[in-house]
């Protein structure tokens, strides 16, 4: 299998799996937004919720996270420095209480697209950890993901959609490849704890440039 050297940035986001990765933790009651720029390509952003900055400056590779009481929100995505009314992405997100939602954003040949995804917030069984995969790397086409040197958990996954997969607690190396079988990347080392529940975003801007963007968004 071909080898793909991950860049430093991915590196530093995979070793994060684990105590100290970005985490979606709110005040008891409140929801989340957390925000991942995944669009390589695109410029760094600023993201407004009602037109107030939440998070500046937010380069590719990068992720945050908003704490947001119960109600109703306009989120809007843009150029760094622009003005909120020159909108990359907007979204409109109701928050009840203990909600969690990431807002990936992803790149395509039009420019940049946003997804509003729902995070879980149950548990998976006991000595299992929840991977929540999301295609993101433009050029690559379908995806398969599999523990190294082992049949594909995950078959023909479309650009834009994201998969949760739950899987024994452990350390695993996963090999990405396309769906005709083309080596893609194989990551390094990746500890999944039991019970706890993260996002894989694979990124990147062509088959030959492919990444694996990393966060956790729930633990005990």
């Amino acid at each position: 299998m071909r080898i793909i050297a991950i860049a430093a940035a991915a590196l530093v986001a995979l070793a994060a799996v684990g105590p100290g990765a970005t985490q979606a933790q709110a005040q008891e009651g409140n929801g989340t937004l957390s925000v991942i720029h995944a669009a390589a390509g695109a410029p760094s952003v600023d993201v407004y919720v009602n037109g107030e900055v939440a998070l500046s400056s937010r380069d590719f590779f990068s992720a945050g996270t908003i704490d947001l009481a119960p109600g109703y929100y306009e989120v809007r995505v843009v150029e760094e420095g622009a003005s909120p009314d020159d909108v990359l992405v907007g979204k409109v997100v109701t928050v009840d209480e203990n909600d969690a939602y990431t807002l990936a954003l992803i790149g395509t040949t039009d420019g940049v697209r946003g997804l509003l995804l729902e995070n879980s917030t149950s548990a998976p069984e006991a000595h299992e950890a929840r991977v929540r995969i999301l295609h993101a790397a433009t050029g690559t086409g379908p995806l398969d993901v599999a523990l190294a040197d082992s049949e594909p958990f995950l078959d023909d996954a479309a650009f834009g959609t994201a998969t949760y997969i739950d899987m024994p607690a452990g350390t695993y190396a996963l090999d990405l490849a396309s769906s005709e079988g083309e080596a893609l990347l194989r990551t390094v080392d990746l500890t999944f704890n039991a019970g706890w529940t993260y996002t894989l975003v694979v990124t990147g801007a062509s088959g030959e440039d492919v990444w694996v963007q990393a966060t956790v968004d729930r633990q005990p």
